[in-house]
This record gives structure tokens, sequence and C-alpha cells, in this order.
């Protein structure tokens, strides 16, 4: 995505069909998902692991297997998916089969990781639309996605 942003001329307004991923942007999607592992990982562990059901070793298992399948399925058939999403269906599920009543599964825990994803969807949306902003290749009818008028000067995003 921040290689298309950082591709995209004002004079055509598409990203070219010959793209390169930059090295640069794949080191700094990297480097997000080390730091966010780093201080936030624990957090994730425990509340999928603990908070949501208490797994075993072999509950785990189920769950980790249960992902990877569902993964390969839709990524099998072109559909993108999330595998923290499919992990944490999956925990629900053998927390469900495991102890036979949906009682038993933490419910506020479920409806915490539920609301975190539906916040995750603005600010998934915002986040490519800064950084195309602050392109170099941008201006103020680019962040509308509007093209600009014909002779129109080229201007950035502080205007």
């Amino acid at each position: 995505m921040v290689s298309s942003v950082l591709d995209i001329s004002p004079e055509r307004w598409q990203v070219s069909p010959e793209l390169e991923l930059l090295l640069r942007v794949l080191a700094l999607g990297g480097l997000g998902i080390v730091t966010g592992l780093a201080l936030l990982g624990h957090r994730v562990i425990q509340t999928i692991g603990e908070d949501l059901i208490d797994l075993e070793p072999s509950s785990g298992f189920c769950a980790e297997l249960a992902t990877a399948a569902t993964v390969l399925a839709a990524s099998a058939v072109g559909l993108p998916v999330s595998t923290s999403h499919a992990l944490v269906g999956a925990v629900f599920g053998v927390g469900w089969v495991k102890t036979g009543n949906i009682r038993n599964i933490r419910l506020d825990t479920v409806r915490n990781i539920a609301l975190t994803w539906l916040v995750t969807l603005p600010a998934a949306r915002r986040s490519p639309l800064s950084c195309f902003c602050c392109s170099p290749n941008s201006s103020p009818r680019a962040a509308k996605l509007e093209p600009p008028a014909p002779g129109s000067p080229k201007r950035d995003c502080q205007g």
C-alpha cells in the first residue's frame, strides 16, 4: 500500500503496473510488526490464551491447527483473512467444544476483542490516507480522491 502511494504521479493518477515493492517499505512494515509484538505481544497472548478461556497445550494445538486450516482454505480461494481473527475464532470454538457451554467462555473478553476490531477499521482507513497526504506527489485534492482540474498548479499537502 505504501509503495503504491509513493508511486502515484499527479500527472497519471494511477499506480504504474511495474510497481516495485520498495525495500524501505518492507523494512518499515517489519519494524512495525516487531515493535508491536515487543511492546504488546504479551497482552495479546494473555488475552487469547488466558482471558478468553484457559487454554491447555492440547486445546491450544487444536486452535492453532484450526487457524492454519482456515487461513490455508481461504487463501486457496483468494479470500483475504486475518490470522488473528481466525485464531480468536478458533480459540472461541475450542472453548465452546471443550466446556460444552458457551457460558463458560468469558464473553466480556469477546466483547472487548470485537470492539477493538471495530476501532481498527477507521484507524486502518486513516493510515494510508495520511501516508498519501504526506507523499511528495500528493495534493489536497488527492486526499479527497479527486483528479486535479486541467491546468491547475501542483500543490503539496500544506496547501
